[in-house]
């Protein structure tokens, strides 16, 4: 599956954010319903520092940003930081 354009987007910002970002890990869930779910894995914890931020601003700007441009395409995003010991969840759709 090819990465959606804005996991592209999420995958740049965090990697400029990253102390190393040869060990950050993106991935992508995408649903039929127009959600788009990206899981970024920092790989240490200074790289975790970094991608979130002071108080989580960092992250917060990079979800603002990403929202405005899924927004004029109708999509839904979720951003979520995962750390080394959480595997990204199943990409199997729920139902909710």
């Amino acid at each position: 599956m090819t990465e959606h354009p804005l996991t592209l987007i999420v995958r740049g910002l965090v990697h400029l954010a990253a102390e190393d970002p040869g060990v950050v890990v993106v991935e992508q869930v995408r649903h039929a319903s127009g959600t788009l779910r990206i899981f970024v894995t920092p790989g240490s914890a200074e790289n975790t520092g970094m991608i979130i931020g002071r108080h989580g601003a960092r992250i917060e700007r990079v979800r603002a940003l990403v929202n405005e441009l899924a927004e004029a395409h109708g999509l839904t995003v979720f951003i979520k930081v995962l750390t080394p010991d959480r595997p990204v969840p199943d990409a199997t759709p729920t139902g909710r």
